[in-house]
């Protein structure tokens, strides 16, 4: 009887799947490779103030272009690293490894001022560094790139400072006192050349145009049913009127009702006979 060697359907795809798990091991390898980046070093630390309390800025760190030890290039740039609550954490390319030879320079702001500069060297290392070892006072071989402007994000909270700050109004006007418009903007306060800002802002009569009257007796009969009497000129502002009954100070309002120089005394309030009415206060001319 003829023997046979039957091959079974499902052998026939071996040698494919073995080729294609070879390819995929070829590629696998060579995405690997492209994705490589150079080896990077943590600098980590905690950054205080001389009173003890934590730093909170940012690092501007910049470099020249350089090779590092794997033949990565490393083009020249500038990163900006922010220190929250003190704590500093950056990895960086080693450079004590790198050609040419070069460093880190690096700008302390804190508080939206430049406080301090420095360069650092950072050798290859597995576990983090503090800033004390990567700390030198040599600078940088070359120079590092013109790319470290202080930016407006930098500064803490100064972007919402030039944001509220005021513009120039269409009123603007050089030599004025400047006012808020309806806009919020700046302009120019309008008036006359004899009057003069208050206090609230708004314009009036200056000091030199007011006459003050101090301790007047109002007119009017003192018989106890008279409830008005009447000054020379009419208080202004009403509030600045001082009226007193007997030496004491009445309550406008309350004791009685001031309308232009006239006074009327309220129910109760009313001067009797031999009490003693005085008046102070200020009034244009």
């Amino acid at each position: 009887m003829e023997m046979r060697n039957i091959q079974q359907p499902g052998n026939r795809r071996e040698p494919a799947v073995r080729a294609g798990m070879i390819l995929a091991l070829v590629f696998g390898i060579g995405a690997g490779g492209a994705l490589a980046t150079p080896p990077l070093t943590t600098v980590q630390d905690q950054l205080f103030r001389a009173d003890g309390t934590p730093v909170n800025g940012t690092l501007l760190i910049s470099w020249s272009a350089f090779v590092a030890s794997d033949n990565s290039n490393v083009p020249a740039n500038t990163l900006r690293v922010p220190v929250s609550g003190g704590l500093l954490r950056v990895k960086l390319v080693p450079t004590t490894t790198a050609t040419p030879a070069t460093g880190y320079k690096v700008m302390y702001l804190v508080d939206g001022k430049l406080t301090n500069t420095e360069s650092w060297s950072v050798p290859p290392s597995i576990a983090a560094v503090a800033v004390k070892l990567v700390r030198t006072s040599t600078p940088p071989v070359t120079a590092p790139p013109a790319d470290t402007a202080i930016q407006v994000a930098d500064v803490a909270g100064l972007s919402d400072a030039l944001a509220d700050r005021p513009s120039r109004g269409s009123g603007y006007l050089p030599g004025r006192i400047l006012v808020p418009d309806t806009n919020g903007d700046l302009s120019g306060m309008n008036g006359s050349a004899d009057q003069c800002v208050r206090g609230d802002g708004s314009m009036g009569p200056c000091g030199s145009n007011l006459n003050f009257y101090d301790l007047e007796t109002p007119n009017g009969a003192m018989n106890g049913s008279n409830a008005g009497f009447t000054l020379v000129r009419a208080p202004s502002p009403a509030t600045c009127l001082l009226l007193f009954r007997n030496g004491l100070l009445q309550k406008a309002g309350v004791d009685y009702t001031l309308t232009g120089p006239s006074i009327w005394f309220q129910p109760g309030s009313v001067p009797q006979p031999g009490d003693l009415l005085q008046a102070s206060y200020r009034a244009g001319r």
